[in-house]
């Protein structure tokens, strides 16, 4: 995980609405946090309460025993399109990799980036404040999206 060993989140309240791209939940680590927003609007119809009293099974499961909310669409067929299914969530994935391999420079290989070649898992130390405002603030957007060589602040070695 980018922000490293998560140590606590944050959930809606259970059977609340949220609107598509407002904050549905956000993880903290190390003083710095990150909010996901809804990729569609509906109805909190469930919060995996284990994970506020262990955030670290956001880390070690992630597809099971971590996972953090579900949402109940409002408008699936309308909104359901937003989603990422198959092929097309593992290539948003391996973009997002590249844009914060980018953002903390140096060349990478599976496993390994950039920042005297540390583990993936140890990503979070080498990114700086102004490099991790910039990455929360594109995080879902369009901006996420384009060329980081130009407008990216970029993290230092440790």
């Amino acid at each position: 995980s980018v922000l490293g060993p998560v140590q606590s989140v944050r959930m809606p309240a259970l059977h609340q609405h949220i609107a598509r791209d407002e904050p549905l939940f956000s993880i903290s680590s190390r003083g710095r946090s990150l909010t996901f927003c809804a990729p569609m609007s509906g109805v909190v119809v469930a919060c995996n309460e284990e994970v506020t009293r262990r955030p670290g099974l956001i880390n070690r499961e992630p597809y099971a025993a971590g996972w953090i909310v579900r949402l109940h669409g409002d408008d699936v067929r309308g909104e359901g399109h937003r989603l990422l299914w198959g092929p097309s969530a593992r290539i948003w994935f391996e973009e997002e990799v590249q844009r914060v391999a980018a953002l903390v420079g140096g060349p990478w290989a599976p496993g390994v980036m950039g920042c005297d070649r540390l583990p993936l898992r140890q990503l979070h130390l080498c990114i700086e404040d102004p490099a991790w405002a910039w990455l929360t603030e594109t995080t879902g957007t369009d901006e996420a999206r384009t060329d980081l060589a130009v407008d990216a602040p970029r993290a230092t070695s440790a």
